[in-house]
């Protein structure tokens, strides 16, 4: 069938343009008879691996068979698979809404699809010599991305097109994998900081690299200016072989306008771009006490210096929502959140919005329909209604300094080079 003939079916002219691009090469490979993932042992093994309740067999099942039965909704199953798992197009961004399946079950569509990822992650970890252990939890990644829908949904089951598509990361030739409550991808550090340790204190200075525009306060606003946060400084770094000059970032997340020089003498360079780095992902669900990220942390860390010793990563490292600074302004102290925060050193990114979409889960923050149910939904709903901007921040934190996590390092060793500006 073709595009236009799929999308006369389903009844959603407005998607026609969505799903036409690569179209005809999806269906010169689509296989003949059932998908495979559609197979009823398939499904239900999927579903297993994927930490579902036995309970959605029934409906699971009852929506495979009603795609498997139409020729419209089964082209339009494989080319989403194919668009996602199969190909390095860029990411399908909008599908359609399926309304000829009833409403509690139409979700289930896109989850099929989704859990479609397993067996390709099951044979790719087979190949990467992966524990099995480590890959049933990789795979419990489907389950977390099903509870938010859930949350958006009224409980029905379902995925978010941007979360299905972000599930080809963990296939494809990356190492992605979740090891307890943490989620870990071993990559090159795309930072914007370079970071020196002293060699003696063990203190520790993030300097900001070449070319970044500051604002006044000290972040990277990107494409939006706060209002009121005014243009403050581009940074600059350069070395002279003797000694390294540059604009610090504080690790609570902010630059300063003072240029220090550190004597290479006594600072060793620790952390820069291309390094092999972990960089974290946190599965929505579950807590994120401090012994169950220090526990993740130590095992990820023993397990990759194991399994990857010609790619010893040498931090670990993220950017989101979640390591904004911002969150210690609005939640208690005592906050798993703030805890978290106050163990890591913090950098800016240039990543501004006025919408949350882990918190609300909407495409942008609308005041009238955000969801209030949680205290975190209601704090940062105050926060964004009152005409504030969220900042996303990286951040890092140096495997051998594990030892210490758990006792604010970065924040209670400020170097006095520093201190004295």
């Amino acid at each position: 069938m073709t595009a236009e003939e799929v999308i006369k079916v389903i009844g959603e002219d407005d998607k026609l343009e969505a799903i036409k691009p690569f179209w005809e090469e999806a269906m010169a490979v689509m296989p003949e008879g059932l998908l495979p993932f559609l197979e009823s042992a398939a499904v239900v093994e999927n579903r297993q691996w994927s930490g579902l309740e036995e309970s959605m067999d029934t409906s699971l099942l009852t929506v495979a068979a009603q795609i498997s039965a139409d020729r419209a909704l089964c082209c339009l199953a494989w080319y989403c698979y194919w668009r996602i798992f199969e190909t390095g197009h860029e990411h399908l961004k909008t599908v359609p809404v399926l309304n000829i399946i009833s409403d509690n079950n139409r979700g289930l569509f896109y989850l099929l699809i989704g859990m479609a990822m397993v067996p390709r992650l099951r044979d790719y970890h087979k190949v990467l010599r992966i524990p099995e252990e480590i890959t049933r939890e990789t795979a419990r990644q489907i389950f977390c991305i099903c509870g938010s829908y859930r949350r958006a949904h009224d409980g029905y089951s379902g995925m978010f097109i941007n979360q299905l598509t972000w599930l080809r990361n963990y296939i494809n030739g990356n190492i992605f994998l979740r090891i307890g409550r943490l989620e870990y991808w071993l990559m090159p550090f795309r930072g914007g900081v370079t970071v020196y340790r002293h060699r003696n204190s063990g203190e520790m200075i993030a300097l900001a690299e070449a070319g970044q525009e500051y604002s006044k306060s000290g972040y990277l606003n990107g494409d939006t200016a706060v209002p009121g946060d005014e243009p403050g400084w581009v940074s600059a770094l350069s070395s002279s072989g003797s000694e390294v000059q540059g604009y610090p970032v504080l690790p609570q997340g902010h630059g300063l306008q003072q240029e220090i020089s550190l004597p290479l003498a006594e600072w060793d360079l620790v952390l820069k771009r291309g390094d092999w780095v972990l960089d974290i992902h946190i599965p929505s669900g579950g807590g994120m006490s401090l012994e169950a990220c220090r526990d993740s942390l130590q095992r990820a860390a023993a397990f990759f210096k194991t399994r990857f010793p010609d790619r010893l990563p040498v931090a670990f490292t993220s950017a989101s929502w979640i390591f904004s600074p911002q969150l210690e302004e609005l939640l208690p102290q005592d906050s798993n959140l703030v805890k978290l925060l106050q163990e890591l050193y913090l950098y800016p990114i240039p990543a501004l919005s006025k919408n949350i979409w882990f918190v609300f889960l909407q495409e942008s923050f609308d005041p009238v329909t955000a969801p209030r149910k949680t205290s975190l939904q209601r704090v940062l709903y105050d926060y964004l209604v009152d005409n504030h901007y969220w900042r996303s921040q990286g951040m890092l934190f140096l495997l051998d300094n594990l030892p210490d996590f758990g006792h604010q390092v970065y924040r209670t060793r400020i170097p006095s080079v520093i201190n004295s500006k």
